[in-house]
């Protein structure tokens, strides 16, 4: 259900941008346990996208200290 999701925002976002989208950022609760990060994450993968996964501060935090 998520990949299709996935799929109808990516081409939204294309038809609005007038170009290929190929990053998103993929926000998911705190609460989500393991299988369902990684239920999100290969829904993500199906659609192509280079995904950044958002699930708390702490996650935030550690990408943007990478930058």
């Amino acid at each position: 259900v998520a990949a299709i999701i996935f799929k109808k925002m990516k081409k939204t976002a294309e038809s609005h941008l007038g170009t290929e989208v190929t990053d998103a950022v993929i926000s998911v609760p705190a609460y989500y346990n393991n299988s369902q990060r990684e239920a999100t994450r290969n829904a993500g993968a199906v659609v192509m996208f280079h995904y950044y996964m958002a699930g708390s501060h702490k996650d935030w935090a550690l990408a943007n200290s990478r930058i």
